[in-house]
């Protein structure tokens, strides 16, 4: 007697990793193209302000050339059906989602300021207000499309189910990913890449770094970015291997720099800061002008960013509480 047909577990997604890796590629692309643009804007405002200094631009062409070769490697791997790009990808896409809803909120309530400020700046007259709504809904769309709409197709595509099942069938030997919870990858991935970032800050702004109410300089500042470069690296290290110090170490760095903001944006402004920083001083007069934020509002700032890191933290805090560190099985890349 021939079996019932028995349909299958899961519906299969490869066309839809292929696509939507194709989409990766495409945004690694566009990253790697954001690195001459954003020489050519060092060049143009060096025009403006009369001096050259592409150190300053290190730390944002080191980010770009990061995310570029992230996303291409992820679409790559997305083609090939691999676990941990699928893994990685998910938790890329759900840390660029929430940074981008936060943005636009933060866009959407201070936005009319930044346009007054800019009139203010140039010398004229404020927009009409239907020259700002349209402006408003123009920037707001475009941001929506990018910090919204995009990250939240990678989330909900990636994170579906039978896009899960369909890896764990074209890949099924165990990958790196494999060995920790995707929401404490999240923190270690995110970690190691705010180190390497970080090691470019000696060369970029002269060692400059707010610390308890002065900005250290020079070879003593250098070493504070450099310590804090290292501790992050190690804390992404026990992070994904979930050992308590790692959470522990990014627990009390966000404490340590949250108080330390406080104390150093309630006494020194932020011209201060970017003249400890080498900028030239024409730049800085520019910044100025475009400045809506004032010390106190800093502060605040600071405080409201940290608190939902804080709680995520603590959320993820019950994956080290096992009384021995689990070891990762050893995994294949």
């Amino acid at each position: 007697m021939e079996a019932p047909y028995a349909p299958p577990a899961y519906k299969d997604r490869r066309t839809g990793l292929i696509i939507f890796g194709i989409a990766l590629i495409a945004l690694g692309g566009l990253f790697l193209l954001f690195v001459p643009l954003a020489a050519v804007g060092q060049l143009m405002a060096a025009k403006v302000t009369g001096a050259s200094n592409f150190r300053m631009v290190l730390p944002t062409l080191l980010m770009y050339c990061l995310l570029g070769a992230l996303f291409v490697t992820l679409g790559i791997g997305s083609i090939k059906g691999r676990r941990w790009s699928r893994a990685v990808t998910l938790v890329t896409s759900w840390a660029w989602l929430l940074v981008g809803a936060a943005s636009l909120v933060m866009f959407i309530w201070l936005g009319p300021a930044m346009l007054k400020a800019i009139a203010q700046a140039e010398g004229g007259q404020a927009l009409p207000p239907s020259a700002q709504a349209i402006f408003m809904v123009i920037m707001v769309g475009f941001l929506g499309l990018f910090f919204i709409i995009i990250p939240g197709a990678l989330v909900l595509f990636y994170g579906s189910a039978h896009v899960k099942a369909t890896v764990e069938a074209m890949d099924p030997q165990p990958r790196w990913t494999d060995a920790c919870p995707l929401p404490v990858l999240a923190v270690s991935l995110l970690a190691a890449f705010s180190a390497v970032t970080l090691l470019t800050m000696p060369v970029a702004y002269n060692g400059a770094i707010p610390m308890f109410g002065v900005i250290l300089t020079g070879f003593v500042g250098s070493l504070v970015w450099l310590a804090l470069a290292a501790l992050l690296g190690y804390a992404a290290w026990n992070l994904y291997h979930l050992r308590p110090s790692g959470w522990w170490i990014v627990m009390a760095l966000l404490a340590f720099l949250t108080i330390s903001n406080i104390l150093t944006f309630s006494r020194v402004d932020l011209s201060t800061l970017y003249r400890h920083m080498g900028y030239p001083e024409a730049q800085i007069q520019q910044i100025e002008k475009f400045n809506i934020f004032t010390p106190t509002q800093i502060v605040i700032w600071s405080v409201v960013c940290m608190v939902p890191i804080i709680g995520y933290l603590i959320f993820i805090k019950k994956y080290f509480r096992r009384p021995t560190a689990v070891q990762p099985t050893p995994v294949t890349a």
